[in-house]
């Protein structure tokens, strides 16, 4: 095992942490902005999978660590040819939440850069609560990518494509006036503020249905 691999292991890609009747989740790649590869994604997945097994949690926050939420794909992974998605359960999609089956609301507390795929995983949630829009945008198309995941098929109906295929940042007042985000606040107050509006989500009772047996 290099340093290297030492180094990736002993820091997970990111964390959990819980705070019943709310949990959060945050992003934990510092080196790379918390770009998606494929230890974030497994790391997220494996993390709603474990909230998914406890009730008494009604309601998720993701947030990033330290100055970015997500800086979208690891474009170097990408060139090396490496895989993004959770090696045990590509199933669930880029970051590990994409396509990842919630029965519960996921706040994205965006506090700080929200690049590509970091724009696409809060277009994808549920619940886009108490977001500091730190300039969301979708520039892959700078770079010659496609914003698969959900970028042009979702955020096309949302806001106009114009942020698509320019690929250039949104201020926090468009972002808000476009919808792409519920709240604007400073960047000391997202995750405060994430947590108030979960707590009074989270107050709200339960729905007496279930399933029907298979």
């Amino acid at each position: 095992m290099t340093s290297r691999d030492h180094k990736q292991t002993a820091t997970p890609a990111a964390t959990l942490e819980r705070h019943e009747p709310v949990a959060v989740i945050t992003l934990n790649r510092l080196e790379a902005m918390d770009a998606v590869n494929a230890a974030l994604s497994a790391a997220v997945g494996e993390a709603l999978e474990e909230l998914a097994a406890y009730p008494e949690l009604k309601v998720w926050v993701i947030i990033g660590a330290d100055r970015a939420f997500c800086a979208g794909a690891d474009l170097k992974e990408l060139a090396a040819g490496q895989s993004l998605f959770a090696p045990s359960h590509p199933e669930w999609g880029f970051a590990g939440l994409v396509q990842h089956y919630m029965d519960k609301p996921l706040i994205a507390a965006v506090n700080g850069f929200a690049l590509g795929g970091g724009t696409e995983i809060g277009a994808g949630l549920r619940s886009r609560g108490d977001e500091r829009a730190g300039q969301p945008r979708e520039p892959e198309v700078k770079r010659g990518l496609f914003a698969a995941a959900i970028g042009l098929l979702r955020l096309g109906r949302q806001i106009p494509l114009e942020a698509a295929l320019t690929g250039e940042p949104l201020d926090p007042a468009t972002a808000l006036r476009w919808g792409l985000v519920n709240r604007v606040v400073p960047p000391e107050d997202v995750l405060p503020v994430a947590l108030e509006l979960a707590g009074k989500i989270a107050e709200n009772a339960r729905s007496p249905c279930r399933p029907a047996s298979a």
